[in-house]
């Protein structure tokens, strides 16, 4: 309750156009409630500017909202105090990820306005870049119920994984803290680091009662599957299948990663010389030697206690989307 507080008094809302500092509850009920990453990308410049647009956007539509500047960790304590039956998470793929967890399995529905830099989330439901687009996909208000997935309880709704790649995503954000270097090139320059100290990691996968020891750099696991190939790769074709994929990078040397990564970024790994892809799975279980391992969910990195219990939760998540379900 504490920490809920301090987010209301800290957290900055527009109603109708207008700004207060009332929490989200205080106000007579919205027909939609906004919250907005104030760290996000795309509110860096005028994050007051860009809230009052997004209000009187919703307002030109027709649509009674409260818009909430909040910092990214006062999101999920917004979302469960929400009473709008709509809640539309502002900013990149760990924002929205961060309110769906507090939605999934309720009442409310999640919209997404994509103010991040990639917005995998958006894409793959078909939500345009383009804000004002954006806001026409909320006001019309078409409903489908999609899965989520979750690691010892932590909500994701793209993807996890251990091993190299939050490494990179950590170093990364350290670097931008440190030097404020924009995303992209930070990101070079950890992935640098990361292949010059190249560490593989020993583990071992639990599924359908069998355990298999692994040596690998990275393990990946999807909510639902990935395109590998060009130019759908990274894309998912169904939200909705039920299931996790997990991905085992092969082998363990650094110049086999390093040639992954170049394939990758050209759109070009071959999944049976590059991976092993376990599909249609419910649940999974990754085993560690550490009491403890870093863990990327959606491009946010946090620490969780091993072994890492996967699951899917199918249609857990009512979300807005351009078109009506079929």
């Amino acid at each position: 309750m504490r920490r809920l507080r301090r987010a209301r008094r800290r957290g900055r809302c527009a109603v109708q156009g207008s700004v207060d500092s009332n929490p989200p509850a205080a106000a007579a009920e919205p027909d939609v409630l906004v919250l907005l990453n104030r760290g996000s990308r795309a509110l860096a410049s005028d994050a007051d500017r860009a809230s009052a647009t997004v209000a009187d956007g919703l307002r030109r539509r027709g649509v009674r909202s409260r818009v909430c500047l909040l910092d990214g960790h006062e999101m999920a304590d917004a979302a469960r105090a929400a009473v709008a039956a709509v809640v539309v998470a502002g900013g990149g793929d760990g924002s929205v990820a961060c309110v769906a967890g507090a939605l999934a399995g309720g009442g409310a529905t999640l919209g997404v306005l994509p103010l991040g830099t990639l917005n995998h989330f958006a894409r793959d439901l078909g939500v345009p870049a383009d804000i004002e687009r954006a806001l026409d996909v909320i006001a019309r208000g078409h409903v489908r119920q999609v899965d989520v997935a979750d690691v010892n309880g932590r909500v994701f709704v793209n993807n996890s994984s251990i091993g190299v790649y939050p490494r990179v995503v950590a170093d990364r954000d350290r670097t931008r803290r440190e030097r404020g270097w924009p995303k992209w090139l930070a990101l070079g320059a950890a992935a640098a680091r990361a292949l010059r100290h190249y560490r593989h990691r020993r583990l071992a996968i639990a599924l359908e009662g069998r355990v298999t020891p692994l040596v690998t750099p990275l393990v990946f696991v999807g909510n639902n599957g990935y395109v590998l190939e060009y130019p759908e790769m990274g894309a998912r074709p169904r939200l909705d299948g039920g299931e996790l994929c997990v991905y085992v990078v092969r082998g363990s040397g650094v110049w086999k990663l390093f040639r992954l990564l170049a394939r990758a970024f050209i759109g070009a790994v071959d999944r049976d010389r590059d991976l092993e892809r376990i599909d249609g799975v419910a649940g999974v279980t990754v085993a560690v030697r550490e009491p403890r391992v870093r863990v990327a969910l959606d491009g946010e990195v946090v620490e969780l206690e091993t072994p890492l219990v996967y699951r899917t939760r199918p249609r857990a998540l009512r979300v807005l989307t351009p078109e009506p379900p079929p």
